[in-house]
């Protein structure tokens, strides 16, 4: 009698989520970096994320 051997091989597919980077908020500057009461100041940043996801919100307080 002739004997057949079969190897069955599984795979598990788990789907994975990738660690997300979270995002940076890099070269904040006023311009004018001091002033008087009553003058417009400018703030401006630079905002960076290593993943290249975008903002979900801008948040600004004074």
């Amino acid at each position: 009698m002739k004997k057949i051997t079969f190897t069955i091989i599984l795979i598990l597919l788990v789907p994975f989520v990738l660690a997300n980077s979270p995002p940076k908020l890099i070269e904040g500057r006023a311009e004018p970096p001091v002033a008087a009461p009553g003058t417009l100041i400018i703030y401006q940043v630079t905002y960076t994320d290593e993943d290249g996801d975008a903002p979900e919100y801008v948040l600004r307080s004074m």
